[in-house]
């Protein structure tokens, strides 16, 4: 049985952002480190920048400016632009 959908907008928010790692988590191999706390998509607004940082801290990895975090960034701004929140699923 599937999920249900996504029916308040903090719900569309993070069924979007969760659909984002997933995609990071096959591509590119950002799935989280056992020994971190996963990423908290309990925020009404991210930043690419945020976002980023937020995936990279939930992998273990402790440099604020790496190339991953670079290319995290860069394709959040492709898909969402530079910031994504609850109004944008109005």
């Amino acid at each position: 049985m599937g999920r249900k959908p996504a029916k308040t907008q903090q719900e569309r928010l993070e069924a979007t952002l969760e659909n984002y790692l997933q995609w990071l988590c096959v591509e590119w191999g950002f799935c989280g480190a056992t020994d971190a706390s996963p990423v908290n998509l309990a925020r009404d607004r991210w930043s690419a920048d945020e976002f980023a940082q937020e995936v990279l801290r939930a992998e273990g990895i402790s440099e604020l400016e790496t190339e991953y975090r670079k290319q995290i960034r860069e394709e959040f701004v492709r898909r969402f632009g530079p910031s994504l929140s609850v109004s944008d699923f109005d």
